[in-house]
């Protein structure tokens, strides 16, 4: 029975599921925030949850699960990632008012993060 599962896939589905859940956790939070000042980061560090979401995105995106065909996306596809990864970056930067180098940062790892997400989603 357990040499029957198959470990890659099972660690990316586990990464992707994590990806997912951490990634929307950021979003509703950030929101929530936005409403009420101090509401969340008061309590959470949404810093932490950030970082899990870059780390699980990076693995689900250098993981390739067998057997599935891949389409080749076009440039265009690409462009409208990049224009929805800028206007994330925006969202942000306005959200956080990033005045200084740590801000920044987070403000350019939240767009890599959004970039990351669209690559993550299945081609076929």
């Amino acid at each position: 029975m357990l040499a029957d599962i198959n470990f890659k896939k099972l660690t990316i589905k586990i990464a992707r599921d994590i990806f997912y859940i951490s990634f929307f956790s950021f979003l509703g939070f950030l929101i929530l925030d936005n409403f009420k000042a101090g509401f969340v980061t008061n309590y959470i560090n949404v810093n932490i949850i950030l970082t899990i979401c870059l780390f699980a995105g990076i693995v689900v995106l250098f993981q390739t699960e067998a057997g599935n065909e891949i389409t080749e996306r076009t440039w265009k596809k690409y462009l409208l990632m990049l224009f929805i990864s800028v206007l994330a970056i925006i969202l942000v930067w306005q959200t956080i008012g990033a005045k200084g180098a740590v801000n920044l940062g987070l403000v350019i790892l939240a767009g890599i993060i959004i970039f990351l997400s669209q690559l993550s989603i299945k081609r076929d």
